[in-house]
């Protein structure tokens, strides 16, 4: 083990007298070292997923649905009306949008929640799963509060 380290400190110490090797290996050093400059620079608050939420409600409920979700400190909501939202998203201005139909309040408050929410998202993103996931907690935070206030109130 000894011998094949010396013979690859040998090699490698006898390459860098050859002026190509020389500056690809600054080439490479220089590459990444301005990849990790650049990827430290986008990590701050670009990293929150842009989404549209269209409130076509206009209830309680939807109100204090588009608080929680703009409280979030993941996603960067954009309030819209429906055409827009699938244009931007077909786009892939957005990672989504979230559609409140007209009887959002309605299902809440009568412990309905089948199709509760319409969801579009582009054919390709990654942001998918982690923007529904925000969004389903704060509709089972919102199911499990309602909940609670008609099993006391019975």
């Amino acid at each position: 083990m000894k011998m094949f380290l010396k013979i690859l400190k040998y090699r490698f110490v006898s390459s860098l007298k050859h002026p190509v090797v020389l500056v690809c290996l600054l080439g490479a050093l220089f590459c990444a070292l301005f990849a990790g400059i650049y990827a430290s620079q986008n990590q701050g608050d670009d990293a929150r997923y842009p989404i549209a939420i269209v409130d076509e409600d206009g209830g309680d409920f939807a109100q204090a649905f588009i608080h929680q979700i703009s409280a979030n400190e993941q996603v960067d909501v954009v309030l819209m009306i429906r055409e827009t939202a699938m244009r931007q998203v077909s786009t892939g201005r957005l990672d989504g949008a979230f559609i409140l139909d007209e009887d959002f309040s309605d299902k809440i408050k009568n412990g309905n929640y089948d199709n509760i929410v319409e969801f579009i998202a582009p054919t390709v993103t990654t942001s998918a799963y982690p923007v529904s996931e925000i969004v389903s907690s704060e509709i089972m935070d919102m199911w499990l509060k309602q909940l609670v206030e008609n099993t006391v109130y019975e």
